[in-house]
Parts: structure tokens; sequence; C-alpha cells
């Protein structure tokens, strides 16, 4: 699964204070041809362990542009 995110750090009267584009996080999954149920699985599993990627990524930009 791939993950594509454009992110902006607005204040509390809408200025930007910061911008990240098309900041990306990658997982794979197994696809088991007979099994629906388990391949969603793994996909959900994929999709979250690329979502904690996402977030890392993320949180590092932002401490490194300040």
């Amino acid at each position: 699964v791939v993950v594509t995110v454009n992110a902006r750090l607005v204040s509390a009267d809408g200025a930007n204070i910061w911008t990240a584009s098309e900041v990306t996080a990658t997982d794979t999954y197994k696809v088991v041809q007979d099994d629906k149920q388990i391949t969603e699985s793994n996909k959900n599993a994929a999709l979250d362990r690329a979502a904690v990627k996402l977030a890392e990524k993320l949180y590092n930009r932002l401490v490194e542009d300040f």
C-alpha cells in the first residue's frame, strides 16, 4: 500500500505555520488467493503500519523545520 498526504499546520487565525507536500509511506501485505478475509486483514494491518510510518515522517519533518 502507498499512502501520500499533503499536510499543513495552521494557527488559530488560519495562517499557515508549516506545510509538507506529498509525504509518502509504504508497506506490503500478503495476498491469500483463496481467502479474501485474510487478504483484507493483511491489507488493513499494512495500512496501519503505513499510517504509523507516515505519522513518524510528519513528526520528524515538523521538528526538523523548527
